[in-house]
């Protein structure tokens, strides 16, 4: 499937961010729309990984790091339920998230996630109850992206979740060559009130 036809494919799910990326991509110039066809073929220059050294800006509690065409953005979400214990010990359950996304010249083109449950109480992480990693999108013709959760590590009322990325990317049939693999470590670290470190290690 092309680009547009997995815009309108999400769009048609109600999916407010497919909303803004095909009007993104409906107001693109030529010459952006030249460079984004370029990387979707591999025939860009651009690399999927984040670089060392980017521009790092702030923007409504998502860290965002842009590099020319490229950004890439994270993001996280918690929701909580409060529950009591025999002895009437406020304790929450609460699921936490952190997105990864991949941009080009202002188009998601992949977005994975790594998720966990917990409970706390008394500022800690008591126990972690569940744990996942999921690729919510990828629309990448010429790549393939899995991923490999790793067990919850919990410690000093900590709690860290990860998972392992793998990206596999192949060259534009007719440029030849072999397919490439970069894996990374997606991760978030939570405590008693909430996420306080993500990204990848």
């Amino acid at each position: 499937m092309s680009v547009v036809q997995d815009l309108a494919s999400r769009l048609a799910g109600g999916d407010e961010e497919a909303h803004r990326d095909l009007e993104r991509l409906n107001s693109m110039t030529s010459a952006e729309t030249k460079r984004l066809g370029l990387f979707l073929t591999g025939e860009s220059a651009t690399d999927y990984a984040r670089p060392d050294g980017e521009t790092t800006l702030s923007r409504d509690g998502r860290s965002i790091h842009k590099l020319g065409d490229a950004e890439w953005v994270s993001e996280t979400s918690e929701t909580t339920t409060r529950t009591t214990d025999s002895t009437r010990v406020a304790k929450y359950n609460v699921h936490s998230s952190a997105d990864e996304t991949f941009k080009f010249a202002g188009i998601s083109l992949t977005k994975t996630r790594v998720w966990g449950d917990y409970v706390t109480g008394s500022g800690k992480v008591l126990k972690t109850t569940g744990k996942g990693s999921q690729v919510l999108h990828n629309y990448q013709p010429l790549t393939e992206i899995s991923t490999f959760d790793y067990a919850p590590l919990l410690s000093g009322g900590k709690a860290l979740f990860r998972a392992k990325i793998s990206v596999r990317r192949g060259p534009a049939p007719w440029l030849g060559g072999s397919w490439s693999t970069k894996e990374g470590i997606q991760y978030f670290r939570a405590n008693g009130p909430g996420i306080y470190a993500h990204g990848w290690m």
